[in-house]
């Protein structure tokens, strides 16, 4: 699996928006080209797990809560978005 999820963030340069980013499984997968990742997480437990995970990468992640449809952001604000399972 974690070659599939390389694959996924493979290419990805500047801020990325992961959807779903479940215990943060992703962030030490994010190539060096990757400067930041906004991660968005609704469940608590899940969140929490991501957040500890973030504090180990050397990728900025600001991990925040709610769901992905609540989501404001201004056009051109991220560069990619990736939802993984």
């Amino acid at each position: 699996m974690a070659e599939h999820r390389r694959a996924l963030l493979a290419g990805l340069t500047g801020t990325v928006l992961e959807i779903g980013a479940g215990n943060g499984l992703d962030f030490g997968l994010c190539p060096a080209t990757v400067t930041r990742v906004v991660a968005v997480e609704p469940e608590p437990r899940l969140r929490g797990l991501a957040r500890t995970t973030a504090t180990q990468t050397p990728v900025l992640i600001e991990v925040i809560g709610g769901p992905a449809e609540c989501l404001s952001a201004a056009d051109g604000a991220v560069d990619a978005v990736v939802a993984s399972q």
